[in-house]
């Protein structure tokens, strides 16, 4: 069995992450250009939907919570990918040192 990280894609990843940030600022924006009314305009519907604020402000919590998760994923990912690269560098100078030298011949001047 083996396991192995490829930082690269770490790195991806948390560029997606950065790229959802956005895509979800955009739709609290969205939300709140559309969806937030006064009573003075909710009218009738205002009347049938009474829970609609209490919804909203459901939503916004959870896109909060979302842009929080979605700001701060990126760079933890990236610590990661270079904690592993890190790492493969230390075990890799690790297992160099551990070989003997290699024995060299001398130079011929002729």
């Amino acid at each position: 069995m083996s396991f192995k990280v490829d930082p690269a894609e770490i790195r991806s990843y948390a560029t997606q992450l950065r790229e959802t940030y956005l895509d979800v600022a955009d739709a609290k924006t969205y939300v709140h250009a559309n969806g937030d009314f006064s009573i003075r305009q909710t009218g009738l519907i205002g009347l049938l939907s009474g829970r609609h604020a209490a919804w909203m402000e459901h939503l916004d919590q959870m896109l909060g919570q979302l842009l929080v998760l979605t700001e701060a994923s990126p760079r933890a990912l990236r610590e990661i990918a270079n904690l592993y690269e890190n790492t493969d560098e230390q075990a890799a100078t690790r297992a160099d040192a551990s070989y003997p030298a290699a024995p060299r011949t001398p130079a011929s001047l002729d």
